[in-house]
């Protein structure tokens, strides 16, 4: 079955050949008043980390016809641009860093499954 990619809440779609940009919405994990200061963005898989960067505005999303809002607060959001990875079953991950303005790091795992032509 590779190639199929099934998105769900804990995992990422991806196809092969697309660049695709994801926010890490952290408000409900910090602190009130604590910021992120900085972030980075590794992984041991073929994805390629394009561009990582803490947001310095709020970001308003609208979500399908319904026409949903959600606001992604700056400096409580990270943006993430990936790209590439090779088409597979198995998840990869990229790990988010972030550093905050209370001095603390902290950082979370994306999971992600790379698709090709099949579905994904």
């Amino acid at each position: 079955m590779t190639g199929l990619c099934h998105q769900s809440e804990n995992v990422i779609c991806k196809h092969a050949g697309a660049s695709r940009t994801f926010y890490v919405a952290l408000d409900n994990r910090l602190t009130p008043g604590v910021t992120i200061t900085a972030a980075v963005a590794d992984t041991d898989s073929g994805i390629q980390i394009v561009l990582v960067q803490v947001l310095q505005d709020d970001l308003t999303i609208v979500e399908g016809t319904a026409c949903t809002e959600t606001t992604l607060p700056a400096d409580r959001t990270i943006l993430i641009r990936i790209a590439g990875g090779t088409e597979s079953d198995d998840e990869q991950v990229v790990t988010v860093t972030w550093t905050q303005s209370d001095g603390d790091e902290d950082a979370v795992d994306l999971r992600i499954l790379i698709g090709g032509s099949n579905g994904s």
